[in-house]
């Protein structure tokens, strides 16, 4: 159970948008073909390419420090 709430924690430290738009995909992944589930990604990452949190993270990244995540 200890691991299983350190990797709850790692995965609520994350781009909130990012962690639902994985999840949704992980879940579609089990009815979808795989062709469907990589236009899913294709689409996802456009998505999230487009966010104030991509930018957030890369400033964060290049500045060295923990990303305030925004939701947007």
């Amino acid at each position: 159970l200890g691991r299983a709430h350190e990797l709850a924690r790692k995965i609520a430290g994350k781009a909130p948008l990012a962690v639902r738009m994985a999840k949704d995909a992980v879940l579609q992944s089990f009815e979808t073909p795989l062709a469907a589930g990589m236009a899913l990604e294709r689409r996802n990452f456009v998505v999230l390419a487009g966010t104030d949190d991509r930018n957030e993270g890369v400033r964060a990244f290049l500045e060295k420090r923990k990303p305030v995540w925004k939701g947007r």
